[in-house]
């Protein structure tokens, strides 16, 4: 049916040695300096939850997990099918993970959840069953720094495979090693008529649905649909302009805030960029607007200040 892939850890003596065979000196330079730049800009920090979790701490993760993976879903501009299962997932999970059966991955800024991944584990095989991650802190790299998180840790803790299931995406591409087919089985009762024409059916349609795939695969339409789908990212509609000494002062109307309370997710995302590209640790950084609301966010950095406006609005200064 499907394309899948994975990660044969056997193949590697230790994590750094898959690192070297995985990636050019260039990508693993990049890599690093992602790592550096999230560490020097905020207080970051990694957890795997395998075994014990608090149900607060789990409840509280979830929520966040929910909430960037809508997030996500939006800023791409479509549907979240697996929405009405995430009852399910919440309801069940907590248990395996008590039982080393699942695990959480949680990338932390401070006390918060900024990246999150949910893993089945049966054997000694991780299965990377989904992931998101808070969109402000894109520039950073945090994707694959969560994803070298989750790899160092399956690895240091004995097991031998990391499948990161079907799909096909670019970044699995770059990370895993060994691919395979997803297979369907049918099973039904050859003695009982009505389950034979229900089981030589759903074959039937099966097949036909899958050859018709692996058609539009081979003509490289699937590619052109997922780049036509990211492509409705847009550019952040956030405009920043550099103050002058006396445009930077304080006003009455406005009143000091901190990223957390930030609303406006572009303005949001626009601060952690100005983190990346400026090199500016966050909690260097005061950020200002106004009482009545997030019209505009006055940013000032020991080396600069900067108006972030949204072009949508009119903003008075």
């Amino acid at each position: 049916t499907l394309p899948g892939s994975l990660i044969d850890l056997t193949s590697y003596p230790d994590f750094d040695s898959y690192l070297t065979q995985t990636f050019s000196n260039k990508r693993r330079s990049y890599f690093k300096k992602c790592e550096n730049m999230l560490h020097a800009c905020f207080d970051i920090s990694h957890k795997v939850y395998y075994g014990a979790m608090e149900k607060e701490v789990y409840e509280s993760i979830f929520r966040a997990f929910q909430r960037m993976q809508s997030d996500r879903f939006k800023q791409l501009g479509i549907k979240d099918d697996s929405m009405g299962m995430w009852p399910i997932y919440e309801k069940n999970t907590l248990q395996l993970v008590l039982e080393k059966k699942a695990c959480i991955s949680v990338i932390y800024d401070g006390s918060k959840p900024i990246a999150i991944s949910l893993n089945y584990l049966l054997g000694k095989a991780v299965f990377g069953f989904t992931k998101t991650f808070d969109m402000a802190y894109a520039k950073f790299g945090l994707g694959n720094f969560m994803l070298l998180k989750m790899i160092a840790w399956s690895h240091q803790e004995g097991f031998e495979v990391l499948d990161f299931m079907k799909g096909e995406y670019s970044y699995k591409n770059r990370f895993t090693d060994n691919s395979y087919a997803f297979l369907i089985q049918v099973a039904y009762s050859k003695k009982n008529l009505k389950q034979r024409v229900w089981g030589l059916t759903l074959t039937l349609g099966l097949r036909v649905f899958y050859s018709l795939y692996h058609v539009y695969r081979f003509l490289g339409l699937h590619g052109l649909l997922r780049q036509k789908t990211y492509t409705r990212e847009k550019e952040s509609p956030v405009k920043s302009q550099e103050l002058s000494k006396n445009e930077s002062s304080i006003l009455p109307t406005e009143t000091k805030t901190h990223l957390d309370a930030i609303k406006n997710k572009d303005f949001k995302k626009a601060v952690c960029d100005f983190c990346f590209m400026n090199k500016e640790p966050l909690k260097s950084i005061e950020l200002y607007t106004t009482e009545v609301g997030e019209e505009y966010l006055k940013l000032i950095s020991p080396s600069k200040a900067v108006l972030l406006t949204n072009s949508t609005s009119k903003t008075r200064r």
